[in-house]
């Protein structure tokens, strides 16, 4: 993840600032060389209090104090975090569907999450293409902005090709004639046995 940081590099060293007696001296030299391990840190702490007064910039402290003023999520990475306290200060609350897509598209690029409302029971659905990894960031953003009486529900679609298999069976049955023999003259009932059956089709349905 790159996250935006504020480099301004610099090794302070003190003795640069000694007259040419005082910075031959090897004690003057030591005595430096502890006092600029101090200026250092010293000019590291003003950065990131410098840092903290941008919110494009800020660290761990900065981002702390505004998430816990606007009462949002701390998770994710620093870019993240200053994107969501960004959109929280804009102020910007969909009113239609349509302008929550819009602002879906710009964050995420067009089609990346495509939005389904289905009213009677109250959901709203988040179809995610190429942002599955970015689920739990779009709950985040989209938690703060959706009406609370619906509940929001991620899908991922997925098209699979396959072959679709049709195939059946043939039930034989035999039927045969038996000649009777009543004790009298009388022609014998013949009749040649008849094979017969019926064929059950199946369609077989790939649900993944």
């Amino acid at each position: 993840m790159n996250e935006i940081k504020v480099t301004f590099g610099r090794d302070i060293d003190a003795s640069e600032l000694l007259t040419p007696v005082s910075r031959d001296s090897l004690d003057i030299q030591e005595i430096m060389r502890i006092h600029n391990v101090e200026l250092n840190l010293l000019w590291d702490v003003m950065l990131d209090i410098f840092s903290n007064q941008f919110i494009k910039y800020a660290t761990e402290y900065g981002l702390s104090q505004w998430e816990s003023m606007l009462d949002i999520s701390s998770n994710g990475s620093f870019e993240t975090r200053r994107n969501r306290i960004l959109r929280e200060l804009m102020g910007l609350r969909p009113y239609t569907l349509e302008s929550f897509q819009n602002m879906l598209d710009a964050m995420y690029g067009e089609g990346g999450v495509k939005l389904e409302l289905i009213n009677d029971k109250y959901e709203l659905w988040f179809e995610t293409t190429t942002t599955t990894y970015k689920i739990n960031e779009i709950y985040d953003f989209a938690e703060i902005i959706v009406p609370k009486n619906l509940k929001l529900l991620f899908k991922n679609v997925k098209k699979v090709t396959e072959d679709l298999y049709i195939g059946g069976i043939i039930n034989f049955k035999k039927v045969t004639h038996i000649e009777a023999d009543m004790g009298f003259s009388i022609e014998p009932l013949k009749a040649e046995p008849i094979i017969g059956g019926t064929v059950s089709i199946k369609n077989v349905k790939f649900k993944i």
